[in-house]
């Protein structure tokens, strides 16, 4: 059963220094094998029909794990899918910017999918739904436009990054750092809440367009990121070189006093280099960042000049 430990809803981690709040964080390793995911977590994760425990939850398991030993598992062996049908709430938000990230694995000859409710009331519509079939083809529905990505890595773990501008209506899902699409999050499938600009959950349904299904998903975040990337530094001008990068790039910035600082933090909004000084060459400062170390996905490289910011986003392939 369950081990002790702080319910996720207790995880608000409140990230002032990089003006964020992560609001919700799952790595799984608090549980125990064959654990009900929803009915031992409790909310923000339900089921379909707000019946944890029964048919439509799933398990943690220890077959695979992206970090540590455990792992939540989503599987079905009909055509149409479930029972499997878990839904993890976000709250009904209708205004900001947040990003949402989980590791993801499905193995050769399986299928995996989800979808984004705009309501954590499941059913009402949905922003777009994301099929992830057997082949390695990613399949979107709704009016999402596809990006450069159209395939997933087989029997890999990759990661699955959404970025949500509900200020600008806006809306990017990202498979290992490049694009596979853009919507408009006042578009909306299903019955009632077109034209509703709000996220609400996000259904991990066992499904795969046809295919038998089995995914697996590991260390899930959460961020609010409002006001994050907004520049209040009047002159300030950077830029970050090469971007996309392999591992290594340079930040210069010019409009800034020799107090300032670098940081930069991964889509989970954890830090992964700490604040240091950039070297001042005249009016030009520069940092030079090695993230050859870390994994693929997106970065933020972050300016800090006494209370002001200053984000460029970074992606590594």
């Amino acid at each position: 059963m369950r081990k002790a430990l702080l319910p996720i809803t207790a995880v608000i981690i409140s990230a002032s220094a990089m003006s964020q709040t992560v609001l919700i964080t799952q790595d799984f390793e608090s549980f125990d094998p064959g654990d009900p995911l929803a009915q031992s977590a409790g909310l923000p994760w339900t089921t379909w029909s707000n019946a944890p425990g029964g048919v439509e939850d799933t398990e943690v398991t220890d077959t695979l794990a992206h970090g540590g030993n455990m792992s939540a598992v989503f599987e079905s062996t009909a055509a149409n899918g479930g029972p499997t049908d878990v839904i993890l709430q976000l709250g009904n938000r209708t205004a900001g910017q947040y990003l949402l990230g989980w590791w993801m694995r499905i193995p050769a000859g399986k299928g995996g999918y989800f979808n984004i409710q705009k309501s954590i009331t499941p059913g009402q519509s949905w922003s777009i739904d994301v099929i992830f079939r057997a082949s390695g083809a990613i399949e979107l529905s709704t009016n999402a436009s596809a990006g450069a990505t159209t395939s997933y890595p087989v029997d890999q773990w990759f990661l699955v990054g959404m970025s949500f501008d509900l200020d600008a209506s806006a809306a990017t899902l990202t498979i290992d750092g490049n694009t596979a699409a853009t919507w408009v999050t006042t578009t909306a499938v299903g019955t009632g809440g077109v034209g509703l600009n709000q996220i609400g959950a996000v259904n991990f349904y066992g499904y795969s367009g046809g295919d038998q299904s089995e995914y697996y998903i590991d260390d899930l975040s959460f961020v609010d990121i409002s006001g994050v990337g907004v520049s209040d530094l009047g002159a300030l001008e950077a830029t970050a070189f090469p971007n996309p990068t392999t591992g290594a790039f340079v930040v210069d910035a010019a409009g800034i006093s020799s107090s300032a600082v670098m940081s930069v933090v991964n889509l989970t909004g954890r830090q992964v280099i700490a604040p240091r000084a950039l070297l001042r060459r005249g009016a030009l400062s520069r940092a030079e960042v090695d993230l050859s170390g870390h994994p693929q996905g997106i970065y933020f490289v972050r300016l800090t000049d006494g209370d002001h910011e200053f984000v460029r986003r970074v992606t590594k392939h």
